[in-house]
């Protein structure tokens, strides 16, 4: 979406804001919401002149976030953990709004894109969020055998022993979860020599270093700094290994 922004002057078409399940789930038909947000009359939404695109008012841009801004963020914002893994939006909101007007919640998903029962939550107001972080014992459900786990994210950033994995991250972990599936399925397929074995983690070797090692390697998968290495051989993977122990 943020890509999107930037090609037409901020326009974004409605087939695009469709691709958001929540929205689409509320209503699919173009006409009815370019309706409504006509007769909306909304300051910070604009509908285009052919009806079938919506930008953000650009007297009224996003405001820049500072330091200090992100300081007063953290402060209003809490970390809650133990929710079911069919917890959904929806449930958040109702949930969290008992507590006064949320401008934020995310629901943290693992590589797979599948929630992993944690949010962020954001409210508009500190007192709000105090509100919550006084809770003791607090559970989603009177069935859930544990209460939740409550803090403030000032507080979680705080805490050396917990660290939270960046967008980055989990991107990059996402990529070589499907380039390992990948891998296996073409190990599966094909009936070859195979081979998978540890890199100690002080060691600085390379893929070609790896190579060098055997004798008949069809293929390597390692990259700089991999704690495992695939190794998948022409021939035979035990008698390639037999031949390189010979020469260590």
């Amino acid at each position: 979406l943020l890509r999107e922004v930037t090609v037409d002057n901020g326009w974004i078409s409605l087939d695009t804001m469709l691709n958001f399940k929540r929205l689409a789930g509320i209503c699919s038909d173009k006409a009815k919401i370019a309706k409504a947000v006509e007769i909306g009359n909304s300051e910070l939404i604009m509908l285009n002149d052919d009806k079938n695109k919506i930008r953000r008012n650009p007297n009224k841009p996003l405001p820049k976030i500072t330091e200090a801004q992100k300081g007063t963020n953290n402060m209003k914002t809490v970390y809650a953990k133990g929710f079911p893994l069919d917890f959904n939006i929806d449930q958040a909101e109702e949930f969290f709004g008992k507590y006064g007007k949320t401008c934020y919640i995310k629901m943290r998903k693992n590589i797979e894109g599948k929630f992993k029962g944690s949010v962020f939550v954001e409210f508009v107001d500190h007192g709000d969020s105090e509100k919550l972080l006084a809770e003791k014992d607090l559970k989603y459900s009177e069935a859930d055998a544990e209460p939740l786990v409550i803090l403030s994210r000032k507080r979680l950033l705080q805490n050396p022993k917990i660290r939270l994995k960046s967008n980055h991250e989990m991107k990059k972990e996402k990529r070589n979860s499907v380039q390992l599936k990948k891998n296996r399925k073409m190990l599966n397929t094909r009936k070859v020599g195979f081979l998978k074995f540890l890199v100690l983690a002080e060691l600085e070797t390379t893929r070609e270093a790896i190579k060098g090692v055997f004798e008949e390697t069809d293929w390597v998968n390692f990259n700089r700094g991999d704690a495992v290495a695939y190794v998948r051989f022409t021939g035979s993977a035990k008698e390639a290994l037999e031949k390189a122990k010979k020469g260590w």
